[in-house]
């Protein structure tokens, strides 16, 4: 079954186990946000968003344009490493998952979130909406690149999505220097970036866009956007 027909009943149901009710939350969570708030956070912005569905199928529809939009660069028949890069409750993930599920690729997911709290909630998700498939969840970028090397090599292939954590971390040169490390370390040949605006923050995402480019090629990585827009920036890096 796919994840977008049971993620909003498992969010739901670990909120009632907790008693939380209230789905107040601010769109930026801190690196210590509590339980609490990382659920009103997945309960307001990916749970009971007026549309239904709202950031997933914005996700997706947006993952099946850059595929399209790369598909003269990148080999979708050889194992995929998956990096949710700012992944808060683990949307992207799941709708990588459900993109290719019964397709041949075999993917290896990892989500990266700078909140332990909410690398825990992820680590909690999961399972319930994907039984079987394995996913590792990390706050510490060193951990991650570990557990990826550990039973072998890079992949030739590599996939990095960020959901709304381009416009949220604009300003926070840092972090998104974080994000560029992140995908030197784990590109082995081609790495396609998906990165989605969900709040309409225009301006804040190109911004922080901009400031990806820039730190990739600080990483000496070479850059070859496919699309960039007010809501949506596709690019192919590699060495």
């Amino acid at each position: 079954m796919r994840i977008r027909k049971r993620y909003v009943q498992v969010v739901e149901a670990i909120a009632k186990r907790e008693g939380v009710r209230n789905a107040h939350a601010n769109f930026r969570l801190s690196a210590k946000a509590t339980r609490q708030q990382c659920i009103r956070y997945a309960l307001k912005y990916v749970v009971r968003h007026t549309t239904p569905h709202y950031r997933y199928d914005l996700y997706e529809c947006s993952l099946r344009w850059a595929l399209r939009a790369s598909a003269s660069q990148i080999d979708l028949q050889s194992p995929i490493l998956h990096l949710d890069l700012g992944c808060g409750p683990g949307l992207f993930t799941w709708v990588v998952q459900d993109y290719f599920l019964g397709k041949s690729p075999t993917v290896r997911f990892f989500g990266y979130d700078h909140s332990s709290e909410m690398i825990r909630f992820a680590e909690e998700i999961w399972p319930e909406v994907c039984e079987g498939v394995p996913a590792s969840w990390h706050h510490d970028p060193d951990d991650m690149l570990s557990n990826v090397l550990f039973d072998g090599p890079r992949h030739q292939c590599s996939l990095a999505t960020f959901g709304h954590a381009l416009a949220q971390t604009h300003n926070q040169e840092d972090t998104i220097g974080r994000f560029a490390q992140i995908i030197s370390q784990f590109l082995q040949a081609n790495c396609l970036v998906v990165a989605v605006d969900a709040l309409n923050a225009t301006k804040c995402f190109q911004l922080g866009c901009e400031g990806l480019e820039a730190s990739l090629r600080q990483e000496n990585l070479h850059i070859d956007v496919l699309q960039s827009n007010g809501r949506r920036f596709f690019a192919n890096v590699r060495r």
